[in-house]
């Protein structure tokens, strides 16, 4: 005899089990409120800003201010780094309006990748300056994102931004963006829930077999 779990307790289960594994839905790790746009007339410039995340996150998209929000000239590439120089995850911000529009960047999804907290580095390669960033920038966080300041590079292509401005431009360089998500931590009172509706579960399939 095939063996049917009774559909109210299977959903019941089911909804709390995916509660308790459930995401924050998707923000950005920074929002301009004010800034000044300026654009840079050398090749090959590295701009960014470094942060910190006290939470365990899950980086979803990477973007680039688009002026005006009426889409990029090219496509750019953007990174995020740790503290160390390695490159945890890239991606390319289409020309155009290919990417989505969300306040101000234009961003394009990438393969999740989770950063633990700590320090790291995001940047974007101005190959040419057809399309500006803000500078001086007056800016928003993320709960659990902290600005660590500005980092630039010339002429090294896609690579590591590693220098600090000078202090009069420390409120960075607003060129890249990325999404993340924060898992939510379940109460212990969603597990005992989980956990009784397991127990729920198992003991009717048993019934079911001990009556067939």
């Amino acid at each position: 005899m095939r063996l049917r779990l009774a559909p109210v307790a299977t959903l019941a289960v089911a909804a709390t089990f995916a509660s308790a594994h459930a995401l924050a839905a998707q923000q950005s790790a920074l929002s301009i409120t004010a800034g000044e746009v300026v654009g840079d007339d050398r090749f090959n410039f590295m701009t960014g800003w470094a942060f910190t995340t006290s939470n365990t996150i899950t980086v979803t998209a990477l973007g680039l201010w688009d002026e005006g929000g009426n889409g990029l000239t090219r496509a750019y590439q953007v990174g995020i780094w740790n503290a160390g120089g390695t490159l945890r995850v890239s991606g390319t911000v289409p020309e155009r309006e290919s990417g989505m529009l969300i306040d101000g960047f234009r961003f394009a999804n990438v393969g999740s990748t989770v950063l633990s907290p700590g320090s790291y580095v995001i940047g974007a390669l101005y190959p040419d300056d057809d399309d500006r960033f803000v500078h001086e920038a007056s800016v928003t966080m993320a709960q659990g994102i902290t600005h660590d300041g500005g980092r630039f590079r010339f002429g090294a292509g896609f690579a590591f931004p590693t220098t600090a401005p000078n202090p009069i431009f420390e409120a960075g360089y607003f060129g890249p963006n990325f999404r993340f998500t924060t898992a939510v931590i379940p109460e212990p009172g969603t597990w005992a829930l989980v956990g009784t509706g397991l127990l729920g579960l198992g003991g009717l399939a048993l019934r079911r077999r001990a009556s067939a």
